[in-house]
């Protein structure tokens, strides 16, 4: 989408409530200064949370060359549509809904795997195991007991 696109797209998020600071280029990339190729866009959006109102720093890149305008690096507004957001999101539902009870050791993400210590009734006991959660290509999520 174009910069004026993806300002109105911020703009329509739910959280949105006004701009404090326009978004306006704070850094260029490319050869020729006066026509840069990539700018950073910084502006400074007032946002409802869950916990009031607060200030949050918009950062988004423009390429000139295409016109694409896209996040820096992730949506700040609505952090929970970005990738890993959904990722930890699906983590943490499968153990929800799978165990009593669990905690996250360690986590990578990228590749798709955690290891947790997770906890099941088993008679009137409370059992603990260590599980390593996955999900391969487009199977299914799915774990093993780490032994």
């Amino acid at each position: 989408m174009t910069k004026q696109e993806f300002i109105a797209a911020i703009e329509t998020k739910p959280n949105f409530i006004k701009w404090l600071k326009e978004p306006v280029a704070s850094e260029t990339f490319g050869a020729d200064p006066n026509n840069p190729e990539v700018e950073l866009l910084h502006g400074l959006a007032f946002v409802s949370t869950p916990d009031g109102t607060n200030r949050t720093n918009i950062f988004f890149m423009v390429d000139n060359t295409t016109g694409e305008a896209t996040w820096q690096n992730a949506d700040m507004l609505q952090p929970e549509e970005n990738m890993e957001a959904k990722k930890m999101s699906a983590l943490t539902n499968y153990l929800a809904s799978n165990f009593v009870a669990y905690f996250v050791n360690r986590a990578d993400l990228t590749n798709n795997w955690a290891e947790a210590d997770v906890y099941e009734i088993s008679g009137s006991q409370l059992v603990q195991n260590t599980i390593m959660v996955y999900k391969i290509g487009n199977n299914p999520i799915t774990h093993k007991t780490v032994i």
